[in-house]
């Protein structure tokens, strides 16, 4: 069924708790939604593309999003554990003070977003990019950059610190 995404997420949105588990989506949308604060847990998307989804302040726990395309998105201080980005397109994405660990970022494009004040740790970023996007006060621990000359670059300017 197409749109099931939308459809189950704007249920979701009327409740009280806002919580999606253990759930596989393909070649879906969601778009124009205020997922804030919530708990995403367990949940594959793939092909599914995301717009104007503001998923500020919520935990994503073994999420993976492959082939996905994220347009316009909020991730302010959201928090992503064991979660894995593969071949996404993430355009004018707000990851203001979000939180990554165990997490991996593989063949994906940043366009004109924004991460600052983030947190890194024990990640993987192998052949992504960061075309126009604000890097600022990013920190981390135990990254692995692969394959790629930008990250090389990006590796340089993000000023990484050693969490004590």
């Amino acid at each position: 069924m197409k749109n099931k995404l939308q459809t189950i997420v704007s249920e979701i949105c009327d409740t009280e708790i806002l919580g999606l588990g253990n759930k596989n989506f393909f070649d879906d949308t969601l778009e124009n939604i205020h997922f804030q604060c919530g708990l995403v847990a367990d949940v594959h998307f793939e092909n599914v593309v995301f717009k104007n989804v503001d998923f500020s302040a919520t935990a994503f726990f073994e999420t993976s999003f492959k082939n996905c395309i994220l347009e316009d998105s909020r991730f302010a201080k959201s928090e992503f554990l064991k979660c894995i980005f593969d071949n996404c397109r993430i355009k004018n994405g707000n990851f203001i003070r979000a939180e990554f660990n165990d997490t991996s970022f593989k063949n994906c494009d940043f366009l004109n977003g924004i991460i600052h004040a983030a947190l890194f740790t024990n990640c993987e970023i192998i052949e992504t990019n960061f075309t126009d996007t604000e890097l600022a006060q990013i920190m981390g621990e135990s990254i692995k950059f692969r394959k790629l000359k930008e990250c090389i670059d990006i590796k340089k300017s993000w000023k990484l610190e050693k969490i004590l």
